[in-house]
């Protein structure tokens, strides 16, 4: 049986090879990552300061009342539009109204035989 002496060099290691890099070279590798990530939080921020909000605010809020314009213009000018407009409206008001009554009155007959 091999004695304690023996694994102890590979008990640090883990079986990898090659040179054990010095104290020299180990700062030298610490300093270039703690440089890159400056470097990346720098270009992070430089981002983060360059995305104005009001312009995008800007944008949605005019897209948005330009297209209601739009919408309101059309169906305030074109009758046959607006009759088909009102009319889905009104076809989707009563599938809806039917889907709660008959689903009321599933649950309350369900609930009136327990």
């Amino acid at each position: 049986m091999p004695s304690a002496s023996t694994w102890s060099p590979y008990i640090a290691n883990n079986n990898l090879t090659g040179k054990i890099p010095s104290v020299v070279s180990m700062a030298f590798l610490f300093g270039r990552i703690a440089r890159v990530m400056m470097f990346q939080s720098k270009v992070v921020q430089k981002k983060l300061e360059s995305f104005h909000i009001e312009p995008f605010f800007f944008g949605v809020v005019s897209g948005l009342v330009v297209g209601f314009w739009l919408v309101f213009v059309t169906l305030l000018f074109k009758k046959s539009w607006r009759v088909a407009y009102f009319r889905l409206f009104d076809e989707m008001y009563d599938k809806a109204y039917v889907v709660v009554v008959v689903g009321w009155a599933r649950l309350t007959k369900k609930t009136a035989t327990i």
